[in-house]
């Protein structure tokens, strides 16, 4: 079956099991030309909210209506006030959406929301990463909303989804299901890298994010967390297999392996003490990221961007910098003056950052420290120390 057929019995079969359709919208590794193992369908309908037991049955009507014997249809249904909601919050699935979508049926009113929210990621400097998640501009160690929803928030709820899966771990280990528990041992170290990589402003769908935490750490300052961190990478790697070797059966030679007989008490055992570490490190990191700094912090934090970003700094600079966070008199000012420079590092990236077309202001500012300006960051240290 050639791509235009498929779409055609795709647009067919929604509209044949629902009749209060007014959009459907393609999205996915098959909107994106690639071959049709598996397609995503969006339908938007008109309407209040179904109860979530309707809504499931009218999916499955849909793919039933489709009609194609292995193909993996996945549905997703949104009322029309759910999907101007999801766009304008900057969900990140709906993201996706816009972006790649493919509109098979629907009115101009469709594409123009999917238009907004495009022109609204690029103004608000959120930025597509690589592995196909999204990277939020965020401020350094602060609350910074993504949408409705801050940074603290998507990272407290990917905890909380992290517990409920060691939980669930703890109770299969308990009745023997040894390769059971390692699926939800692997869940655990995956929700914990992602609440991790939240706080940073990335938000992944991928299984496999350890490496992209790795990444993370190299670029942020992120002061007596770098064995702690570097231990999460190292824990939710080893389990990062597990996402399928514990769910599914695997040919090894010439035997079916399936997941019992990979994983024994031995390993479940293991797992479970790798998703109790990962869970706690990253509950206190974020606990850590998110708290009020002192004085004492906050030099040592700038400290050590300063090393990353400007390699020769005069002692003298750094001395003086300690000796403000020494002094006891004058610690609200220096304080103060510390806040003044990290706004300043923002801006001193600005030259690599998007800028409006009309009037050359930057859209945003986050910093990155490789990329800031030794010259710049020197100068303004230098009157920092001198107000302290």
């Amino acid at each position: 079956m050639n791509r235009e057929t498929l779409i055609e019995r795709i647009r067919a079969g929604v509209l044949a099991a629902c009749d209060d359709v007014s959009g459907v919208i393609l999205f996915g590794s098959f909107a994106r030309g690639k071959p049709a193992r598996d397609v995503d369908v969006l339908v938007v309908v008109r309407g209040a909210r179904k109860p979530q037991r309707e809504r499931g049955a009218q999916a499955i009507a849909i793919r039933q209506a489709v009609g194609l014997v292995g193909l993996d249809v996945d549905v997703l249904i949104y009322t029309e006030e759910e999907f101007r909601a999801g766009l304008s919050s900057r969900f990140p699935l709906l993201l996706d959406v816009a972006f790649d979508g493919q509109i098979i049926y629907g009115d101009g009113e469709l594409r123009s929301l999917l238009q907004r929210a495009r022109q609204d990621v690029v103004v608000r400097g959120i930025r597509r990463t690589e592995t196909g998640g999204w990277r939020f501009p965020v401020r350094y160690r602060q609350r910074t909303s993504l949408s409705p929803v801050d940074n603290a928030t998507w990272a407290e709820k990917w905890l909380a989804d992290a517990e409920r899966d060691l939980k669930a771990a703890g109770n299969l280990f308990a009745g023997s299901l040894y390769d059971r528990c390692v699926t939800h041992c692997q869940q655990v170290t995956e929700k914990s890298v992602k609440a991790v990589l939240a706080c940073f402003g990335c938000l992944e769908r991928s299984h496999y994010v350890a490496a992209l935490l790795r990444r993370e750490i190299e670029a942020h300052p992120v002061p007596g967390w770098e064995s702690r961190l570097a231990r999460l990478v190292d824990d939710a790697e080893q389990l990062e297999p597990a996402a399928t070797w514990s769910r599914y059966p695997r040919l090894e030679g010439n035997q079916i392996v399936l997941p019992v007989e990979r994983y024994e008490e031995l390993e479940a055992s293991e797992a479970l003490q790798l998703a109790q570490r990962s869970l706690a490190t990253a509950g206190d990191f974020i606990h850590w990221w998110f708290q009020e700094d002192d004085l004492n912090e906050m030099v040592e934090t700038f400290v050590e961007l300063v090393r990353r970003a400007a390699t020769d700094l005069p002692a003298d600079v750094e001395a003086a910098l300690r000796a403000a966070r020494d002094r006891e008199e004058p610690r609200s000012a220096a304080a103060g003056a510390l806040e003044a420079i990290l706004e300043n590092v923002a801006l001193a990236r600005a030259h690599s950052t998007p800028v409006c077309q009309d009037t050359g202001v930057p859209i945003f500012y986050v910093y990155h420290p490789q990329e800031i300006s030794a010259r710049s960051l020197r100068a303004q240290m230098e009157a920092a120390v001198a107000e302290a």
